[in-house]
C-alpha cells in the first residue's frame, strides 16, 4: 500500500461509568483478538487498549504509521479504499468479517416513489421509479410475458390493508408522493408500530443498503449489519447497511448504494448496477442492529467499526 499524506489520529479514550460497569458490555483488545460481533458503540463502553506497533517487513509497516496519522472519521474516500484494500489483502485477518467480490443489481424497495397505481404521478409530474408488476398485480392486470390478464390478486412488494398478498395495496395519504404505494423493506424501525407509515422502512433513495441473502445468512450476517463496498473500476466507495432481504442468492443493493459507487441506479434501466464482478464487499457481521434513518449515520457507524478493526489487524497488545 502506498504512503498517504492524510493526517489522522487515534480516538480519545471513552470514560467509563464505574457505577454501571456491571450492566454494560464492554470490550478490549486482548490476546490479539477483536470481538467485532460484540461491538455496538451506541450501547457499549469502549475501552481504549494500549497498543504496540507490529514491526513488519516491506510496505506493510506503512499501515502502522498510517493508522497513527489518520482520523478515519474525517478521511476522504481514497483513504478509506486504502484501509479496506489493506485489510482484504491480509492472509490472516482477525475479527468477525466477510469479504467478497461480486456484481450489483438494483433493489428499489423502501423508496417513497418506487411503485404507484397506473396513471399516478407525483407532485412534480413524475411517474414511479419501477414497473408496478415488479411489486405484484391486481385482477385484470395484463401479464407482460403472456399478454393475458391475471385472474387473481397478489402483492409481494407493497404494504396491503390486511397484511396479506391478496389484500389491497395501501397508498400514501400526503406529501410529494401522495397516492403512491408504500414499499416495505425487511429491516424496519421497531419504534414505528404503524406498518402503513412509509418512514418505518429503509428508503432506497436515501440509504445505501445491501440485500441480505441466504448465503450471507450462512456467514452470520444479519439485517442491520454494516459494511463497505468498493467499485474496483472507479475506486468509489460507500458504507452500507443490510437493509432488505431476499430468498434468492442475488447481489442487490439500493439506489443510493449504486449512486455512491458511480453506477446506473435507474431500476428500469437494462444497464442498472453492473453484471460484472467489480464490486468488493467488506461486511462486519453482528456490527449493528439499530435502525438508521440517514446515510450520514450509516457512514459514521461503519467508520467506527472499520477503525477498530484496522487497529486490531495492525497492532498487538
Amino acid at each position: 500500500m502506498s504512503k498517504t499524506n492524510v493526517q489522522i489520529a487515534k480516538p480519545a479514550p471513552v470514560n467509563q461509568n464505574k457505577s454501571n460497569a456491571k450492566n454494560i458490555n464492554s470490550f478490549s483488545l486482548q490476546n490479539d483478538t477483536l470481538p467485532v460481533d460484540k461491538i455496538q458503540p451506541s450501547r457499549q463502553t469502549i475501552i481504549q487498549p494500549k497498543l504496540q506497533p507490529v514491526h513488519k517487513v516491506g510496505n506493510d509497516n506503512l499501515m502502522d504509521e498510517y493508522l497513527n496519522s489518520i482520523n478515519i472519521f474525517q478521511c476522504d474516500n481514497a483513504s478509506l479504499v486504502s484501509v479496506l484494500n489493506y485489510l482484504m489483502n491480509l492472509k490472516k485477518l482477525k475479527g468477525n468479517h466477510l469479504a467478497l467480490l461480486s456484481n450489483l443489481k438494483i433493489d428499489a424497495d423502501g423508496a417513497l416513489n418506487v411503485y404507484a397505481p397506473l396513471g399516478i404521478h407525483d407532485a412534480r409530474g413524475n411517474g414511479p421509479l419501477d414497473y408496478r408488476e415488479n411489486a405484484g398485480h391486481d385482477i385484470g392486470d395484463i401479464n407482460s410475458k403472456t399478454k393475458k390478464p391475471y385472474t387473481s390478486r397478489e402483492w409481494w412488494g407493497v404494504v396491503t390493508d390486511n397484511g396479506k398478498k391478496e389484500g389491497n395495496p395501501v397508498q400514501q395519504t400526503n406529501g410529494v408522493y401522495k397516492d403512491f404505494y408504500i414499499s416495505p423493506t425487511s429491516f424496519s424501525d421497531p419504534f414505528i408500530k404503524d406498518k402503513k407509515n412509509p418512514q418505518k422502512y429503509v428508503d432506497s433513495n436515501q440509504i445505501a443498503y445491501l440485500v441480505l441473502t441466504p448465503e450471507l445468512k450462512k456467514n452470520k450476517v444479519s439485517l442491520g449489519n454494516l459494511g463497505y463496498a468498493i467499485n474496483t473500476d472507479n475506486k468509489m466507495v460507500s458504507a452500507f447497511i443490510l437493509g432488505d432481504s431476499k430468498k434468492k442468492n442475488s447481489t442487490e443493493g439500493s439506489i443510493k448504494l449504486a449512486q455512491n459507487l458511480g453506477l446506473d441506479s435507474n431500476p428500469r434501466s437494462k444497464h442498472a448496477g453492473t453484471d460484472n464482478k467489480i464490486i468488493k464487499y467488506f461486511i462486519f457481521p453482528n456490527s449493528n442492529f439499530d435502525f438508521i434513518h440517514s446515510q450520514d449515520e450509516v457512514e459514521r457507524k461503519a467508520k467506527e467499526h472499520l477503525f477498530y478493526f484496522a487497529w486490531a489487524n495492525s497492532y498487538k497488545t
